[in-house]
């Protein structure tokens, strides 16, 4: 399935943090950051929902950006995963029911999934809910725009920038990309996913980049 990045390109703004390092945040302010943070992603979330098929790419980009900054984020062991299996499974088995009922699962965990929802377009389709299908193929198109928006893939400057693996595998598969070698590549911007891939209709193998240091430094973080 092929889809159409949009003209816009995302520009986002970094906030500078004024906490010292030095100093060990009390477990009320830790509990006041994760309210803040959870706090941003239903509103972000919210926003996104009000706009409905007005909701632009900066709009998704944010939803993205929230997300990595709750509790729910782990980039490297998705929570739900194995809804995520069973999805599939089913939809495969022409089970639109069970493939529908998991996709919702998963966007109600997450709705930044794009496995999640590919699930709940294909097997919405599937039971003939073709008014919902088209809700997820929206969401769909827009979060895989945003991730475009973020770069270009061809060099670590214009790398895409993603935020877990599911994510990053899940972009080149709903591209029809095969995904043939990966290498860890560590530069100045960050760390960086080198993936080899082969578009199958031609058989061409290239490589794209992709920016991962958002999860990298979650993952570093999980491990302390």
């Amino acid at each position: 399935m092929k889809y159409l990045a949009l003209a816009s390109l995302v520009l986002l703004a970094a906030c500078a943090s004024t906490t010292p390092t030095d100093e060990a945040p009390s477990p009320e302010a830790a509990a006041l950051a994760e309210n803040a943070n959870a706090d941003w992603y239903k509103q972000s979330l919210a926003t996104l929902r009000q706009k409905g098929d007005q909701a632009e790419t900066a709009d998704f980009q944010r939803v993205r950006e929230a997300y990595t900054t709750t509790r729910r984020y782990a980039p490297y062991m998705d929570p739900v995963y194995d809804v995520m299996k069973y999805g599939i499974n089913q939809m495969h088995k022409g089970n639109g029911k069970a493939c529908a009922q998991a996709a919702a699962k998963i966007v109600a965990a997450n709705f930044t999934s794009l496995t999640g929802h590919y699930l709940g377009m294909v097997c919405n389709r599937m039971l003939g809910n073709r008014q919902v299908a088209e809700q997820y193929k929206f969401a769909l198109n827009g979060f895989m725009d945003a991730i475009r928006a973020t770069g270009n893939g061809k060099t670590m400057e214009t790398a895409f920038e993603t935020y877990s693996t599911q994510e990053l595998r899940a972009f080149l598969q709903l591209q029809e990309l095969e995904i043939v070698d990966q290498s860890l590549v560590q530069g100045e911007q960050g760390v960086f996913d080198q993936m080899k891939v082969r578009d199958p209709e031609t058989g061409r193998e290239y490589s794209l980049f992709f920016n991962i240091t958002k999860q990298w430094a979650k993952g570093m973080t999980a491990q302390k």
